[in-house]
């Protein structure tokens, strides 16, 4: 598959996904549904990883740090509330590097950064099969 057809796909999918979900980022999300959406988001971007890692798309980079961006989010608490997603753009003040984030270095503690390792490395294995063996859980 082309990288230009590999992107109107991953696009595609992601409307699709969206559409069924009901998904609207204005809306105020409710626990089970906002879960549920969120998860069908990201098992939809890794199927595609997958399959476009396996016969060598570079788009598979693209869909695979969505997918696992969207999981990091999840330990961070400028994108959960009280274990509920957070509806994008209403936190954005609190994301990222801005002046009072708290998504800094010192808002992340040693046991955050070993949960998102973990996360990352059981998408990255469960993507390629392979062990990641990157000496980051020192």
């Amino acid at each position: 598959m082309k990288s230009a057809d590999g992107q109107k796909e991953c696009i595609r999918a992601a409307r699709n996904v969206s559409r069924r979900a009901g998904l609207t980022l204005r809306q105020p999300a409710r626990p089970a549904s906002a879960i549920a959406r969120r998860d069908a988001w990201v098992a939809q971007n890794m199927r595609l990883a997958k399959r476009w890692y396996a016969i060598g798309d570079p788009l598979w980079i693209q869909v695979f740090a969505q997918a696992t961006h969207t999981m990091v989010d999840s330990t961070s608490a400028a994108h959960m509330q009280n274990g509920v997603p957070l509806a994008w753009p209403s936190n954005f003040r609190e994301h990222g590097d801005l002046p009072g984030t708290i998504e800094s270095e010192a808002n992340t503690t040693r046991d955050i950064r070993m949960q998102n390792i973990k996360i990352i490395r059981q998408m990255w294995e469960s993507m390629t099969g392979k062990k990641l063996n990157c000496g980051c859980d020192k």
